[in-house]
């Protein structure tokens, strides 16, 4: 056989290796629904989080960088005319 055969080969029986394991590793238990699954992660997380709003915008840096997207525009246009 040749030798790309081969690793083309061993590739295939890796992927058959791994799925076989897997299928192994979760006999038996029940698969959960995504539901139950994100639920269980966004209860814990919301409780860390800060309110969304305008109050959680620093507009200080947004302003910063508007006045450096108004420099920058102000070059662009200088060097083009």
């Amino acid at each position: 056989m040749e030798f790309w055969k081969l690793i083309i080969l061993g590739v295939v029986g890796l992927l058959v290796a791994a799925i076989l394991i897997e299928v192994w590793l979760k006999r038996g238990k029940l698969p959960t629904t995504l539901a139950d699954t994100v639920g269980k992660e966004s209860s814990h997380a919301q409780a860390n989080k800060p309110d969304l709003g305008m109050e959680a915008i620093d507009m200080d840096v947004v302003r910063e960088a508007e006045r450096l997207n108004t420099t920058l525009e102000r070059k662009n246009s200088i060097y083009r005319k």
